[in-house]
């Protein structure tokens, strides 16, 4: 827990530099199941749909700082560039 607590302070506090910009952007995700009902109470689903999401984050660039599956929803924390608006993350993830 230790580590993962150094990961984050040290992701937060690096800043990444751009041709025209420097900062970091980190956003704070939530998706809700419809209905909100309960899909991923088994742990094979949740080790699934985590799979999934660091799969598609892998594959665009996006870097996951923390996810969290909970039985109706998904809270998860990542860092993007820029380029990369709130709805466009969400739609790739």
């Amino acid at each position: 827990m230790e580590n993962q607590t150094q990961l984050q302070n040290n992701q937060i506090n690096t800043y990444e530099h751009y041709q025209h910009s420097v900062g970091v952007m980190i956003m704070h995700l939530e998706w809700c199941t419809k209905y909100r009902y309960k899909m991923f109470r088994k742990e094979e689903y949740r080790n699934l749909i985590t799979a999934c999401i660091r799969r598609a984050a892998s594959l665009h660039q996006i870097v996951i700082i923390e996810i969290n599956v909970q039985p109706e929803h998904i809270h998860c924390v990542v860092s993007v560039s820029f380029s990369f608006s709130a709805s466009k993350v969400l739609q790739l993830l």
